[in-house]
């Protein structure tokens, strides 16, 4: 056991899912066919992920943090068939698009950028 800063923890190092991780990110990075923006690196079997458990504890709490944004982006036409809130969502935004983009740049832009890092989590992008 060891304190990782998120509790006491078994430390395993899990090669078999860290060499599989490894692979599915190099043919994301080949298939983006872009330059890779962020870090490649698989935590796995150390402080910031210390089993494979956790590992998948931490990747499938992403769709609870997505799911209200695409809710959100996806109503945004529902929202303009209301007379008075389409005339806000105008005068405000410009368009239901332009909400939809602001909202959108404005979630990428700082979503992924770090300031959720907790010194245990790394699914904020770092």
């Amino acid at each position: 056991l060891f304190n990782t800063g998120q509790g006491l923890n078994r430390v395993q190092h899990c090669p078999s899912v860290r060499k599989l991780m490894s692979n599915l990110l190099l043919t994301t990075q080949k298939e983006a066919n872009a330059p890779w923006v962020g870090l490649s690196v698989i935590h796995l079997g150390d402080r910031d992920v210390p089993n494979a458990l956790i590992f998948i504890d931490k990747y499938t709490q992403i769709p609870r943090f997505l799911n209200p944004l695409a809710d959100f982006i996806s109503k945004i036409p529902d929202l303009c068939h209301d007379e008075r809130t389409r005339q806000y969502i105008e005068s405000q935004f410009g368009s239901a698009d332009n909400l939809k983009m602001m909202v959108l740049a404005d979630y990428f832009k700082h979503g992924f950028d770090g300031s959720g890092d907790d010194g245990g989590s790394c699914i904020d992008g770092r």
